[in-house]
Parts: structure tokens; C-alpha cells; sequence
């Protein structure tokens, strides 16, 4: 981790420098990038110090350049560098002699750094002492006393609530201070709290920081990213990993597989079956679709959607190179197709969601999804049924998919050993 001197940014002749972090306390910024990435201030524009010094401190050395790239590009004249300078100005103002910005401190040229920097900058966000978010398309208001932030104020429109990357830089630090294009004050996000949570439906109670991101359901979390875009892909995936407490190898280039790798390192750590709770208001009625979501955007209307309390009648799940093992009730209803019911339900009417299937096979009983967010309904065949033999809950072997095919759902005998050799024909359509 490097971290750019704020010292001296207030002079007409300040040289931005870079040093390694030694543990010194330091101010991070938010922001969003120029649409041209080039026409920030990047790792190599700035002069590199390795002073080898063994802790914080303000003796550092300036003896030892890295960085053979610096100084090829007048840096006044870029777009981006009077955020890089306003921001160091600003964290200097406030007693920091150090401060984060993504578009200079990683060398985004090492595939290996900038892995590592992904995977640590939540923590990275977390350490600071105060976050700076720069909303530079919110314009200043020189006439009025304060910028208005309710919903369909110019603050409430920023796109910067719209990316990605910004969720976890809103919720990681202990402490986001708000600011105009100017650099004007808006204000402190726990007093912005209730706008906030209007723009964004992230929990209030996280914005105040009295609840922490593992007291909500994986479907909450989700929720707060099914409306933010990016501009690779695979970084509606990568965004999230910290949030989930997930570290996983950066792909670029998979697509949207990357999501579906996420998913799948959730199952790994959490029983947590909200994640399996989101629809696709896209498709049609009785489309059938894989059980894991293909994108963020299918948990938008899954803010509600909250894990089951205890653990009475859960039967571990696992994943293999199969897909998803896992034991749930089933129930069938009068169209013929069948619900199974999931450990979590609406926290707005206390129901349960179930996962709405139907037989696409008759030899081997094989299912699939055709709709994810269904709280149980009264029309049912007011009887359990269950898979020929079985004296419990219909136990659910649910296979990933080949591109562009459905998984399919195998109802097998609960009596059988969850990896049984019987064979089970993939009915992919």
C-alpha cells in the first residue's frame, strides 16, 4: 500500500509523491474516475519514494526513486489533477499528512498488485481516518447556506451513487464526508443517513454504524448493488467480495461468470439461503432459469428478504463440481408445479419464499426453477408430497450449467447418500 504526501499542497510548486504505508494514520478519497482514465493523475506520473524506513513518522528519506515512468506527462494539465490536489489539500487542512487515491497508488500495470488491492482496500477504506466522497457532478450553490440532499436534489442524482466500486467505500469507513464539485461541504453521512438510505436502501442502521454488514441477509446485501453499474463487468463481482467477506483470483475476461464464482464462494462459507431469494422481472412467467442469479440487478426487489432465525430442520448444503446438494420441503401445487421452501422469508409480512419449480422429466424427477421470490399459497394440494421412498424433506441436488443452458433440479431419494453413484441423466434443455 502506498499513500500520497499531502505536505506542501497548497504551494504553487507542490510535486506529488508517493511512500510506502508504515502505519501512519491517513485520509482516503471516494470518487469517480474520468470517463477517459488517462486523463487522471495515474502511479506513473508521480515520483515513487522508497525511503526504507522502518515505521511512521515525518523523517522519511527522499533518497531512493522507483519509478522510471515519472514525468512524462504535465500533470496541471490533466482533467484529474485538481481532484488529486484538492483532495490532498483538504486532507492536509485536516491534519493528515497522508491520504489514498485509488488512480495513483496502485500500479495497475501488475496484474499481482492490483489483485492484492482489490482484495485489501475495503480493509483499506476500514483503516482510514476520515473518507472523503467527491461528488464532482453535484455543482456548488454559492447563494444557498447548504447543498439540498433529498431525493431529486442534484446530491440525491450523483452518479456516483450509481457505481460500484462506491458501495463499499460509503459503508467500510468510520467516518465519509461529503463534498460538492468545488469542494464545497454537503455533509457527514450519519447525519445524511435518512437521504442516504433513500437514494440507496442500504440499512440505516449500518449507515449510523450500529449494525455491521454481517447482521444483514446475503439477499440485503445483494439488494444494495442490484441498481449500481460498472464499467467492466466483472467488477459488479469484484465490488462485492469484500462485502461478503470473500476472496476469490480476478478473472478479467470471464464475463458474467464472475458473479456466478462469487455466488459459489458464498455457498462455501454461508447457509445463508436468501441468496437463492431474487426473480428476473424479464423473463416470462414460466421461463425456467439456473438457481443462481446471473447479475446483482435480480436482487432488486430482495431488500426485504431476511435469513430464517435457528436452525431446526436445515440440513447442511454443499457445493461440488455438480452443483448445489440441498434438503428442502417440498409441496406441490394445482398447475403442477411444485414450491420448496426456503430458510428465510419477508421481514415486511414475516411469510416465507419458496422457490417455485417444474418437472421438466418424469424418469429421474427433474426440475427446474421457474420463478425464486414466492411466499407459500393457499391454492397448494393440501397434502405433502414427497419423492417416491422418502420419509423427510425432498432432497435437492441442483447442477450448474453449461452457457446458455438451465440447471436442472434432481428431486432424489432422501434414503440415499447425498453423492449416490445412481445415475442421473442431465435433462439441460
Amino acid at each position: 500500500m502506498r499513500l500520497l504526501k499531502t505536505v506542501g499542497s497548497d504551494a504553487d510548486d507542490w510535486e506529488p509523491q508517493l511512500v510506502d504505508f508504515r502505519g501512519e494514520e491517513y485520509a482516503i478519497l471516494s470518487h469517480r474516475w474520468q470517463p477517459n482514465a488517462r486523463n487522471e493523475v495515474l502511479f506513473t506520473d508521480i515520483r515513487v519514494i522508497d525511503d526504507g524506513g522502518p515505521g511512521p513518522g515525518s523523517n522519511r528519506l527522499a533518497e531512493y526513486y522507483i519509478n522510471p515512468m515519472f514525468g512524462r506527462r504535465d500533470l496541471v494539465q490533466l482533467p484529474g489533477y485538481r481532484k488529486l490536489r484538492g483532495a490532498a489539500r483538504l486532507a492536509a487542512r485536516e491534519g493528515y499528512d497522508f491520504i489514498w487515491i485509488d488512480t495513483c497508488c496502485i500500479d495497475k500495470s501488475s496484474s499481482t498488485e492490483l489483485s492484492e488491492a482489490i482484495n485489501s482496500m475495503y480493509k483499506w477504506y476500514r483503516g482510514s481516518q476520515i473518507c472523503f466522497a467527491y461528488l464532482e457532478d453535484v455543482p456548488n450553490q454559492p447563494s444557498a447556506s447548504w447543498i439540498e440532499t433529498g431525493l431529486g436534489s442534484d446530491f440525491s442524482r450523483s452518479t456516483w451513487w450509481s457505481r460500484c466500486w462506491t458501495l463499499q467505500e460509503l459503508v467500510a469507513p468510520q467516518h465519509v464526508f461529503f463534498y460538492s464539485k468545488g469542494w464545497t461541504w454537503i455533509g457527514e453521512r450519519k447525519a445524511l443517513a435518512g437521504d442516504i438510505w433513500a437514494i440507496t436502501r442500504i440499512g440505516y442502521d449500518m449507515l449510523v454504524q450500529e449494525k455491521s454488514t454481517e447482521h444483514y441477509s446475503v439477499a440485503q446485501r445483494m439488494s444494495w448493488a442490484s441498481r449500481r453499474a460498472s464499467t467492466r463487468l466483472e467488477d459488479q463481482a469484484y465490488s462485492l467480495m469484500a462485502i461478503f467477506e470473500i476472496n476469490m483470483p480476478l478473472l478479467y475476461g470471464e464475463g458474467a461468470k464472475a458473479f456466478l464464482r462469487l455466488q459459489e464462494e458464498i455457498i462455501k462459507v454461508s447457509d445463508d439461503q436468501t441468496l437463492f431469494a431474487w426473480t428476473n422481472p424479464e423473463a416470462e412467467d414460466d421461463e425456467v432459469h439456473g438457481l443462481l442469479a446471473s447479475s446483482p440487478a435480480m436482487f432488486l426487489q430482495s431488500q426485504d428478504i431476511v435469513k430464517g432465525s435457528g436452525v431446526s430442520g436445515q440440513v447442511p448444503y454443499s457445493m461440488s463440481h455438480l452443483g448445489l446438494s440441498i434438503s428442502l420441503p417440498m409441496e406441490i401445487r394445482r398447475d403442477g408445479t411444485w414450491l420448496a421452501k426456503l430458510h428465510c422469508y419477508a421481514n415486511r409480512d414475516q411469510k416465507h419464499i419458496s422457490l417455485r419449480l417444474r418437472q421438466i422429466g418424469w424418469d429421474e424427477q427433474q426440475y427446474a426453477p421457474v420463478s425464486a421470490i414466492l411466499p407459500p399459497q393457499t391454492e397448494h394440494v393440501p397434502r405433502r408430497t414427497r419423492a417416491p421412498g422418502n420419509a423427510g424433506d425432498a432432497f435437492l441436488e441442483l447442477f450448474k450449467s453449461p452457457p446458455n443452458k438451465q440447471t436442472v433440479v434432481a428431486i432424489t431419494d432422501n434414503s440415499m447418500a447425498p453423492w449416490s453413484t445412481r445415475p442421473l441423466r442431465d435433462k439441460i434443455g
